[in-house]
């Protein structure tokens, strides 16, 4: 959290512990819907997968929020290995939004 000490961010209410504990918290959910997602068996199944796809667009926000912080303390390395994700969870975004026969 130090390397965020000189961005804008350390001066929002709450200050960097904030901001830090909501990321978590957002990663939780993601996972939480990727979990009760594959309990409920919709990845293995033709039926519809509407929790799949929240999870994966949350998770979308989710890699953007987190390259965001990377390239505004420069780490442009980290930035694009994010958004390499990014570009992971949209392919299977689509490909879970694709109707099966």
């Amino acid at each position: 959290m130090q390397q965020f000490g000189p961005t804008w961010l350390a001066s929002l209410p709450g200050g960097l512990p904030a901001l830090y504990h909501f990321i978590a918290l957002l990663e939780s959910i993601a996972l939480l819907g990727f979990l009760v997602s594959l309990l409920k068996g919709e990845s293995f199944s033709g039926k519809p997968k509407p929790i799949l796809k929240l999870a994966l667009v949350f998770s979308l926000c989710v890699f953007i929020i987190l390259a965001f912080g990377s390239r505004l303390i420069g780490k442009f390395d980290v930035a694009a290995i994010n958004l390499l994700y990014f570009l992971g969870a949209l392919i299977s975004c689509r490909e879970a939004a694709r109707e099966e026969p």
